[in-house]
């Protein structure tokens, strides 16, 4: 995961370190000065989103399923699943009421397929 993110700050394939612990220290020194937003969508664990946090002053997006208790500095908003009326909204916001019309078989899958979920634990 750190390599990818590495490439997308422009570091080239060769010039990748080896280890984990050298990608993430490149890593948490690349943001500086640059104005960044990093979205790590659906983390399991502490331990899975503690390498993928830039060091300075990026601003980071966390959604996860499990409450990520053990990291420092966060502010937690709670969120329950939309409901299909809202779910459809948002599509249509998204991707367009056109589309969402048009392809009403897709979004009533995909809005159910969010709903298998349930709400937000707490």
């Amino acid at each position: 995961m750190l390599g990818r993110f590495l490439k997308a700050l422009g570091v080239t394939p060769g010039a990748l370190p080896e280890s984990t612990g050298e990608r993430a220290d490149l890593y948490r020194t690349l943001p500086a000065g640059r104005r960044t937003l990093v979205v790590l969508d659906d983390a399991g664990t502490e331990q899975q989103v503690r390498p993928l946090l830039p060091g300075g002053a990026a601003a980071v997006l966390i959604t996860s399923r499990n409450r990520l208790g053990g990291l420092s500095g966060v502010r937690r908003t709670d969120l329950d699943v939309l409901e299909p009326g809202e779910a459809r909204e948002l599509m249509a916001r998204i991707v367009g009421a056109e589309r969402v019309a048009a392809e009403e078989e897709e979004t009533a899958r995909e809005i159910a397929g969010t709903a298998r979920y349930g709400p937000a634990r707490r």
